[in-house]
């Protein structure tokens, strides 16, 4: 047989994903063709309705920046209703490691596994909607006792908001509640209270925004959620059963 004539190599699959020394990631993949289309096809159709830009006039988000968002959307999807653990919004996403005064003054903390450093923003959005579990230690970090994991978003608030916000409450966002946190407005740690009138659905991507600095967000009774961005951008959000009865 000539080389024309010569079976096409096999593609070899796999995925490289390292951290790097800043806490980044960096990796790349390789599929075979069938693998390819469903992880595309999986990627676009989350994509589909994602808009290029944000209400407040940032700035187009890139192709790869959303295919980004979309693979994580999926993991943490995974994540939340994988089989191995029972009962409703289980998270077994990441441990991190603070003392809680440093929660409420501004310090980091770490992650667990990797013990890298978690920025004071981050930690917040991230105990935001959580499972909490209190370890006490003496002066020499030996840990003395513990207790059982509390949810700081219930899962009888979390329906009540799924009802109340039905998505992401984000003004021009509609990700649904299964890709959601329920965001505490008047974070817990500032004493702000688990109740509906504190509580929002935001997806992780606006959710994360809002914790960052200078963004400023308010939630009435009725629920409408004002959010002022840090270059002074005041965006208006109602639930939709609200914007219902305000549409002429």
């Amino acid at each position: 047989a000539g080389l024309d004539d010569a079976p096409p190599p096999a593609t070899t699959c796999g995925m490289h994903l390292n951290r790097t020394l800043d806490g980044t990631w960096h990796g790349d993949l390789t599929l075979d063709p069938d693998d390819g289309e469903t992880v595309d096809t999986a990627l676009r159709q989350i994509i589909a309705d994602d808009p290029l830009t944000d209400s407040d006039g940032t700035p187009i988000r890139t192709m790869a920046e959303r295919r980004a968002d979309a693979l994580v959307d999926l993991c943490r999807r995974y994540l939340d209703h994988q089989p191995a653990r029972t009962g409703r919004r289980q998270r077994p996403h990441i441990n991190i490691v603070l003392p809680v005064a440093g929660l409420a003054t501004g310090i980091g903390g770490r992650y667990l596994t990797s013990s890298g450093p978690v920025t004071p923003d981050r930690v917040r959005e991230l105990c935001c909607d959580a499972n909490i579990h209190r370890v006490l230690t003496d002066s020499h970090s030996i840990i003395l006792d513990h207790s059982a994991a509390e949810r700081t978003v219930p899962p009888a608030l979390f329906h009540t908001l799924e009802v109340r916000d039905q998505h992401c409450r984000y003004p021009g966002c509609d990700r649904p509640p299964a890709w959601c946190d329920g965001h505490h407005v008047v974070h817990w740690i500032d004493d702000g209270p688990t109740i509906l009138d504190n509580c929002v659905l935001l997806c992780r991507r606006h959710h994360r925004r809002c914790h960052e600095p200078g963004w400023q967000i308010t939630l009435t009774p009725d629920g409408t959620l004002t959010i002022t961005t840090a270059t002074g951008i005041t965006l208006v959000s109602h639930t939709p059963l609200r914007q219902l009865a305000l549409s002429p």
